[in-house]
């Protein structure tokens, strides 16, 4: 097998990390209340709840009855991805406090009713459509919508028949200015202390984006920028303790303003660490040979000994990831390289792989090409 499964969680940890977009394309979840009436209920629910008797526990049933028999529909933010389950974290209707709103209130849209949250695992298929971004293109903290074959009050397993990224901005906001309302950054710790954190963020360049229909996030020019996240005493931290973070690890810090041309913010929550993970295949091996614009790798005899043209593109990505005196349950210190002339014979490297089916290839293109150094 030329995956190397002990290696998976720490080693693409740390490449991801630095390939792919982690500043910006977080995308806001913006559900309004039309779609959620659409998509949820329909024209008969909404009949449903106006024809329904005044002062009477049946409001709250024909309701809760509704949504059960008919939501196919599910809004919320991806937690993670593994291979084609997405985990998603979801606000869904809280019938336990329906009882509590008024006759009026019940006839509000669904969007004003009392939410709960709830985690549901998402099977995604070849026969599941992409609205925008693909599958390989999903990353933590995008909010999406799911159209399911089953009913999501009915099942926390669900098989997509569509998903849809939520848009990153309001009808007329451009992507530029998108970037620079945001309130968030997620980067890489870098230096910890009891009063601040600093986290480098990789910014997607917008100057050479139209919208995020154009943003391909493995292979998009990306913008490196550190931030000193202050900390006070109003900060929350949703997942670990301060004393619990770590340098190199990855974590989510929200403002209450404006970021992106800041150098310095106080966090009101900071989320993590963050897991970020891909589904493209990688392996490791050692370099044979080096062309103008390929790599000849050879994957160890424990791993089948086969020999791979790597070849070289403009998208490629070239970094080294450094294990000297990292422990062993803590992810490599990666740093970016330049080209292919960093690269020497028997270099032992790592390749993230665009060609997706490798175990049947022996020539692929390169995402990105990582030196191991231990």
């Amino acid at each position: 097998m030329i995956l190397i499964e002990n290696r998976t969680k720490y080693v693409l940890g740390a490449v991801i990390f630095f390939l792919v977009l982690i500043g910006v394309v977080v995308v806001f979840q913006q559900i309004t209340i039309n779609n959620l009436k659409k998509g949820q209920t329909g024209e008969n629910a909404t009949a449903l709840l106006k024809s329904a008797a005044i002062n009477s526990p049946f409001t709250v049933q024909a309701v809760k009855k509704n949504l059960e028999d008919t939501a196919k529909v599910l809004n919320g933010t991806i937690a993670s991805k593994q291979g084609n389950i997405i985990t998603v974290d979801a606000d869904i209707v809280d019938f336990s406090k329906l009882s509590g709103l008024t006759e009026d209130q019940l006839h509000q849209s669904l969007g004003s009713f009392p939410k709960t949250k709830k985690r549901y695992e998402v099977s995604v298929s070849d026969k599941t459509q992409f609205d925008s971004l693909k599958l390989n293109e999903l990353l933590q903290g995008m909010a999406i919508e799911v159209m399911s074959d089953d009913l999501v009050y009915k099942s926390d397993h669900l098989n997509a028949s569509k998903i849809t990224v939520q848009p990153t901005t309001a009808p007329g906001v451009s992507f530029k200015d998108s970037i620079l309302q945001t309130k968030e950054i997620a980067g890489q710790i870098k230096e910890i202390n009891a009063k601040y954190l600093i986290v480098s963020v990789m910014w997607t360049d917008f100057n050479n984006v139209d919208g995020l229909s154009a943003v391909d996030p493995l292979t998009v020019k990306k913008i490196a920028k550190e931030y000193k996240v202050l900390i006070d005493n109003k900060t929350q931290f949703t997942d670990k303790k301060l004393s619990d973070l770590r340098v190199r690890q990855t974590v989510r810090a929200h403002a209450l303003a404006p970021v992106y041309s800041l150098s310095e913010f106080t966090a009101s929550q900071i989320d993590g660490p963050i897991l970020v993970t891909t589904d493209l295949p990688y392996f490791d091996g050692h370099i044979s040979e080096i062309g103008n614009n390929s790599l000849k790798v050879k994957t160890s005899d424990n791993n089948g000994g086969k020999t791979y043209t790597v070849k070289i593109v403009d998208k490629t990505l070239f970094c080294y990831m450094d294990s000297r005196g990292v422990p062993s349950n803590e992810t490599e210190i990666v740093t970016e390289g330049k080209n292919i002339s960093d690269f020497q014979v028997n270099d032992e490297v790592t390749i993230l792989s665009l060609t997706r089916d490798i175990e049947n290839k022996s020539e692929i293109t390169a995402q990105s090409v990582c030196k191991n150094l231990r």
